[in-house]
């Protein structure tokens, strides 16, 4: 077992390295925007372990829009099986093609396509898809209010809008 050599006072540690100045020069330039970009992280998961610990708890069954929309989804997903999109393609289609009560006349898939993912990983369960569109479309919400606040009127106008 070797030992470590020990350190005298000949022996001193760099004060600062050409990597550690350019961080620090950076973190001093930007020091507003990376606080900035804490506070935002700091309330986006705030949110997300609320909604994770509520749908824990909350027992009641999707309705109305939530549950069409789910159940859009559910199709979606089931549809783009592997077995579904080389045997019948037209299967899989349907939604994007048929207006009506399961087809997209009104209302564009892209948020159900986001949901794909987080159904191949935690499954097809409602509150998977509940958490999943909250995860995706509440970050664009958090930053793009801010960014508009911050445009408009300034970046702690964008911070106070997003704890209102």
């Amino acid at each position: 077992m070797s030992s470590l050599p020990r350190l005298d006072s000949s022996h001193t540690l760099p004060q600062s390295t050409p990597r550690l100045d350019g961080l620090r020069k950076w973190l001093a330039q930007h020091k507003a925007g990376v606080v900035e970009a804490l506070i935002l992280a700091a309330i986006y998961v705030f949110h997300i372990v609320t909604t994770w610990v509520w749908l824990g708890m909350d027992n009641r069954v999707l309705f109305t829009d939530s549950a069409n929309k789910y159940e859009m989804s559910l199709r979606m997903f089931r549809s783009f099986s592997q077995d579904v999109l080389i045997s019948d393609p037209g299967t899989w289609l349907a939604p994007f093609l048929v207006p009506g009560k399961f087809g997209y006349g009104a209302w564009p898939p892209l948020p159900d396509l986001a949901l794909m993912p987080f159904y191949a990983v935690f499954g097809a369960e409602p509150d998977t898809a509940v958490l999943a569109h909250y995860v995706v479309f509440f970050l664009f919400l958090v930053v793009l209010v801010y960014l508009i606040g911050r445009r408009l009127f300034g970046a702690r106008a964008g911070l106070l809008e997003l704890s209102l």
